[in-house]
């Protein structure tokens, strides 16, 4: 089970500490983190990457950190025509998470295996899921605090990891 567990405005001398854990698929092959630029990206970001489809599930961008989880409650699994990682990376090289916003509210969810998506600026986070009508994308602020995020969505209590 993938984990992400954020402090984000937590203390004043470190405003965003992220922990990540990937270990779900630990034998999909992957590369080790390196700094990259994105095929058609201004910016290069910093992540490992998914050796199979290419994309990410934590990247540390110019302005953008994101991080993406797969479902695995009622949503999922459920495998989609497109990586789910391309959404980090798209994410990443975002100029802030108003535009994160914008490009998750216009995909089509249903093309995306279920997913659970954090991204932060220096002014917001915001968690998206595609769990609307039709797997549509649903996105929500997220105020300052701890968070956890696993394979059940942002801070459910019924998910293992946050109890």
């Amino acid at each position: 089970m993938c984990t992400v567990v954020v402090f984000w405005r937590v203390h004043p001398i470190a405003p965003l500490v992220v922990a990540q854990c990937r270990d779900e698929l630990v034998d999909r092959a992957a590369t080790d983190v390196e700094r990259w630029t994105p095929a058609g990206a201004r910016a290069a970001i910093v992540s490992g990457r998914d050796a199979v489809a290419g994309g990410t599930w934590f990247a540390i961008g110019p302005r953008v950190v994101c991080a993406l989880t797969n479902r695995r409650d009622g949503l999922g699994p459920r495998r989609g025509a497109r990586s789910r990682g391309d959404l980090v990376v798209d994410a990443a090289v975002a100029p802030d998470v108003a535009a994160v916003e914008r490009a998750a509210i216009a995909r089509a969810g249903a093309e995306y295996g279920p997913f659970s998506l954090l991204a932060v600026d220096d002014a917001r986070m915001l968690y998206a899921e595609n769990s609307g009508e039709r797997d549509a994308v649903v996105v929500r602020d997220v105020e300052p605090g701890v968070h956890v995020l696993g394979n059940f969505g942002l801070d459910n209590h019924n998910d293992d990891v946050v109890r």
